[in-house]
């Protein structure tokens, strides 16, 4: 399932994607549901998933509840139709990132650095380059505003996949803006946590979507499209 934060009406709400893309809101289905870490919660101490969880929901009410569809929660976003206001999915205390993880990042890495050894011998480590990257409170939803660093010439947005983790295992998954400050880093490696976290730095949404819905996260795709003045300046994938 893919479960989505907005706020309607002046309040927070949780809402599931339906098979026709229709967005049934749960917290007016039980109050108690306040966000997706209270469903999480509540998975975890009655040792079940928050999909099962969402399904005896849903099942127990019948009745819609002033139903809006996922299209329209993007539209416009992060304020879409109906005065609604898209949030990040998951009110994640923590994000954390991992740097070179592929070959490529590597040699990229090597290559804008002055001490480019640092690259090789982690990409090859038992231990991967882990770093903190924001709080809850410094994250921007989607399609909000990232930030960009004023003493830095080169600052380029990077695509994650991000994967949710509660009680140790990986409940779902969502995709990330980690925006780094590429002149900081390059002159560098200590000055990480300074091309890294900084005011709206990093970005989750729009959607928390279970491993049921997934499948094989390895075939995933992550696509970055960069547009300026209305027109595409960049395209990639991988």
């Amino acid at each position: 399932m893919r479960y989505y934060q907005y706020i309607q009406s002046g309040l927070k709400r949780v809402g599931v994607e339906d098979e026709s893309g229709g967005l049934t809101d749960l917290t007016a289905l039980d109050p108690r549901i306040g966000s997706t870490l209270d469903l999480l919660n509540v998975a975890s101490i009655t040792n079940t998933d928050i999909d099962s969880l969402t399904r005896a929901v849903l099942s127990s009410n019948k009745s819609e509840t002033g139903k809006i569809t996922v299209e329209e929660l993007l539209a416009g976003a992060p304020i879409g139709k109906h005065g609604v206001t898209l949030l990040p999915p998951v009110d994640a205390p923590e994000v954390w990132a991992f740097g070179v993880t592929y070959m490529d990042s590597m040699r990229e890495r090597q290559a804008e650095s002055g001490s480019p050894d640092v690259y090789a011998k982690v990409y090859d480590a038992d231990r991967p380059e882990a770093f903190f990257k924001s709080t809850f409170e410094r994250l921007q939803p989607p399609f909000g505003e990232v930030g960009i660093r004023g003493d830095s010439d080169w600052n380029v947005p990077e695509p994650e996949l991000v994967f949710v983790t509660h009680a140790g295992k990986i409940i779902g998954y969502t995709a990330g803006n980690d925006m780094s400050s590429r002149t900081i880093e390059g002159e560098n490696p200590l000055y990480l946590p300074q091309a890294k976290v900084y005011d709206k730095s990093a970005a989750l949404g729009p959607a928390l979507v279970t491993p049921e819905t997934v499948g094989d996260p390895q075939r995933l795709r992550v696509e970055l499209i960069i547009e300026r003045d209305g027109k595409q300046v960049f395209v990639g994938k991988a």
